[in-house]
């Protein structure tokens, strides 16, 4: 249960959208002890408007989601949608209360920019990092490609959830 708090809905916010990588999250505050049961991300998932499919573009890039290590050295290279016109390569990192994640991330976006989060600190209770200076090993790459679905639900009221729009 969150003190500080009053809102009884949930709040889902678009942080970057299609087309390419889509980044959501799903936050429930409420006034009660174990409101939030959300056990997967339909919570998140049936919320969102479905996306339609996209046209292919010119461009090809990696695409990876990892929640368990790094993306591979060679992932593999998808057809870019059109729109896109460069590729994101970084990770974001999730903590709060004991629970820590790094997510690895490789798709399309639609600009340059190092930020899938819009440069967010805070995702509900959660403290999110973006492409740390400290670490280095994930750059912003020209080039495109669409991220396939994946869904990732965070303690009681987050979801992440990542796809190609």
């Amino acid at each position: 249960c969150s003190a500080g708090r009053t809102q009884d809905a949930p709040t889902i916010t678009i942080h970057s959208g299609p087309p390419g990588v889509l980044v959501a999250s799903y936050a429930h505050f409420c006034s009660s002890n174990r409101c939030n049961r959300a056990s997967n991300t339909s919570v998140l998932l049936n919320s969102l408007p479905p996306p339609a499919a996209p046209a292919p573009g010119n461009l090809q890039c990696p695409v990876c989601v990892n929640i368990f290590g790094s993306c591979p050295e060679n992932p593999e290279n998808v057809m870019c949608p059109n729109g896109t016109t460069h590729c994101y390569s970084g990770y974001i990192k999730i903590q709060k209360g004991g629970i820590y994640s790094k997510l690895n991330i490789q798709g399309c976006v639609t600009q340059a920019s190092s930020s899938l989060l819009n440069h967010a600190w805070k995702i509900g209770v959660f403290s999110v990092t973006e492409n740390s200076e400290d670490e280095t090993d994930f750059i912003l790459q020209a080039g495109a490609a669409p991220m396939p679905l994946l869904p990732w639900v965070v303690g009681l009221g987050l979801s992440l959830a990542l796809w190609c729009g």
